[in-house]
């Protein structure tokens, strides 16, 4: 396929493939850098979308750079990568380019902390809660069944004193004393 076929493909028409060292190179951005890269290679977005599995909406979202019809910022930057080391562009570059065009860092790790710091999903509360409950009912268990009883040390006392025998045959007397008018 010729170069002007190429464009054709791909829904542009830049009147054949650009030099790298034209004026104006460096101040393209990443969706350019991308498109000149894979048309240096005469590669059309079939054979990008063949070899990296990205959709081909996407492919044509990044060279449009459209930054809205694309997923999450950390998809982005491995689409980003995935499509320069199939054109064999510098994978770093396209994301710095990206990252230029998008005015932050595409997904950094600060980003991603400081979302999940300022606003705790739902299930991290469901789960809290959770686990608030389940301590309360462990503790009112234990406290049920006296199993804090049992760790406390205290001597032993014992409940009386034993009865002598004297003492013994003193009470079975008056247990068993009814009296004249039983009989």
């Amino acid at each position: 396929m010729t170069a002007a076929g190429l464009d054709d493909v791909d829904g542009a028409s830049s009147g054949g493939i650009e030099d790298p060292a034209q004026p104006g190179a460096d101040d393209e951005g990443f969706g350019a850098y991308l498109r000149r890269e894979r048309r240096n290679r005469a590669m059309d977005l079939e054979d990008v979308q063949q070899a990296t599995k990205i959709r081909f909406h996407y492919l044509v979202a990044l060279e449009d750079e459209d930054l809205e019809r694309l997923p999450a910022p950390a998809f982005v930057r491995s689409y980003l990568k995935a499509y320069a080391r199939c054109v064999g562009a510098d994978a770093d570059r396209a994301v710095a380019l990206n990252e230029a065009a998008s005015g932050e860092a595409v997904g950094g790790p600060t980003t991603a902390r400081a979302s999940a710091v300022e606003r705790p999903s739902v299930m991290t509360w469901i789960r809290r809660l959770g686990l608030v409950v389940g301590v309360v009912a462990f503790a009112v268990l234990v406290a049920r069944t006296g199993f804090l009883e049992t760790l406390r040390v205290s001597p032993e006392e014992p409940a009386e004193k034993p009865l002598t025998k004297k003492e013994r045959v003193a009470q079975l007397k008056r247990a068993l004393d009814v009296g004249p008018e039983a009989w």
